[in-house]
Parts: C-alpha cells; structure tokens; sequence
C-alpha cells in the first residue's frame, strides 16, 4: 500500500524553496481521516512562513487549527454597497457590526435592496441578515450550540465570560460545544465579556421564547453571576502590579522584529545550516504571540431589535 509521506516530503522541499499561496476549495467534502496527514504537513509550512494556506468550506475542519477568515473592513464593505440606496449612518453602522462584515450576507442584501428599489426601507437589511444567518449558520448547528448561544444572547449584559465552563456546567452543554462555538466566532470571549455574532441575536432571542425552561434556567444563572461577590482586595493589588499591557507588547514586537531580522540575515546565506536555522527561526516567530494582542470582540447589534 503506497504511503503519502513522500510525496508530502516533496511538497515540503518544494514549498521551503519556493514560497507559495495553497487554497483547497470544498474542503467540507474532505475525509478527515485522508487529509489530517496532508493538513499537518501544511500547517507546518504555514508556521514557517514559507507558505499562505487558504481553506475554502462551508463549515470549518475539526481536524485543522487555522481560524477563520476575517470579515471584510468597513471601507472594503461600502465598495460592496456602491450604486445601492445609502442606509443612515446609523443604520449602516448596526448593519456592518451585525454582519461582521461578511461578504455573502452583504451581497444578499444588496441585491435585496437594490430589487426594491425607492420602496427599500432603511431597515430591511436586518430581515435579509436574519434570514442568511439562519439558513447558513442558525439550522445547521446542533441543539447544545443553539441552547448555548441563546443562553449568551440573554446573559451579555452579565460579566460571565471567566465562569463561562460552570455556565455550561449548568444548562447541561458539554465543553467542546463552547469551544466550538468560540473556534468559529460566532461567540466570542474577552475576559469576564461575552458577545455572540451579531447576525444571530434575532435567531437567539426567538429561540429563548420559546423555551420556558432554559429561560428559567439563564433568570437563575444570571441572578447567581450578578450577586457574585468582587475579586479579593489581595488579587486586586496582585493584578495592579501586574506590569502594563502596552511594554509586555513593545517587548514582544521588539522579540518579532529581531528574530525576523535575523531570519532574512540568514536566508541571504546560500549554506544548509544557515537555511535550516532561519526556517526554525520563522517557526519560533510564528509560536508567539501577535504585539497587536487579542482580537477586539464583536460589536453588538441586536437584529431583532432593529427590525421592528
């Protein structure tokens, strides 16, 4: 039985010599039992920078780390927009936060809204986004990460993010549907602040409707994390004099900008050693953490609140 590891070497000596950009389209089709192999190999040489991976899919692999793409920027979201009715300030600000600056949900909408024409109401665009998140995202989750995302709906305006484990505990949801959840973004964690992507608060609200008993258990859950008691004196003082966020980045940029440095030195150098070192260098890079620190949570937008 023929194994791939060679052809896999000699990708890796292809792609270490000769950077490149790999996309793999319809990747929800691959088995993961075929590709893990094939993955592993590739998220190496993404670590050593020596190639740009790119998955195209419906729904993210468990079998593969790489997060997702990041939605589009405001500007990169009105170049979609152009030609098409202007949405008040406002409203284009909730619409961009609810859609997190996805293009498919922006092009549903503008297409909407441009076949509606004058009759187009400034706030239509919440339907068009609920209707995409619950065809795309909403129907196709299981019925722990629909429970877990309506119970986050209800609790955003309690600190629970820190407790986020006993909040599973509670309602009965296992952890690997929160991680998950948090792998795909559409719940996002920050410290004690928790947001689900906007495009779901609709779905989310509706969802708690028509659930008396998981509304009964979020009323309790949110009472308990409300009356939690404050962080001891003692842990508040360790916190304090935990050194500032801005000079732990300053120094991480300063680690990124000399191993960089010293990896392009190396990679001037025609002898194996020197290469092999600068590739170790670029992975050792790619190991820490990024200076620009965590990425910003979503900015809520209740959809359902929008549309009425």
């Amino acid at each position: 039985e023929q194994t791939p590891a060679p052809l896999l070497e000699l990708l890796r000596e292809r792609l270490l010599d000769r950077p490149a950009v790999i996309v793999l389209d319809d990747i929800h089709r691959a088995d993961p039992g075929e590709t893990g192999a094939l993955l592993d190999a590739l998220a190496d040489l993404v670590a050593r920078r020596s190639s740009r991976l790119l998955l195209v899919g419906r729904d993210p692999l468990e079998s593969a780390a790489f997060p997702p793409l990041a939605g589009l920027t405001e500007g990169e979201a009105e170049l979609l927009w152009a030609g098409t009715p202007a949405l008040p300030t406002e409203q284009w600000r909730q619409f961009y936060a609810a859609t997190g600056g996805l293009p498919e949900p922006i092009r549903r909408t503008v297409a909407a809204y441009r076949h509606n024409g004058e009759l187009a109401r400034p706030t239509d665009w919440a339907v068009q986004v609920a209707d995409w998140a619950q065809e795309n995202i909403w129907d196709r989750l299981d019925a722990d990460a629909q429970r877990l995302l309506a119970a986050a709906h209800a609790l955003e305006t309690v600190s629970w993010g820190e407790q986020a484990a006993q909040v599973c505990q509670r309602l009965g949801i296992k952890s690997a549907t929160l991680n998950d959840l948090r792998r795909r973004e559409l719940l996002h964690i920050a410290g004690p602040s928790a947001t689900i992507y906007g495009a779901l608060h609709s779905l989310a609200a509706a969802y708690l409707r028509q659930n008396a008993e998981l509304r009964e258990r979020v009323g309790a859950l949110a009472a308990e994390l409300s009356d939690a008691p404050a962080p001891e004196p003692a842990a508040a003082a360790t916190a304090a004099a935990r050194p500032e966020p801005s000079a732990d980045m300053e120094l991480l940029a300063r680690i990124h900008s000399v191993l960089e440095h010293s990896a392009e030195y190396l990679l001037e150098h025609t002898a194996a050693e020197a290469r092999t070192l600068a590739a170790e260098l670029a992975a050792l890079q790619a190991e820490l953490p990024k200076p620009g620190g965590p990425r910003r949570p979503f900015v809520r937008a209740s959809v359902g609140a929008l549309a009425t």
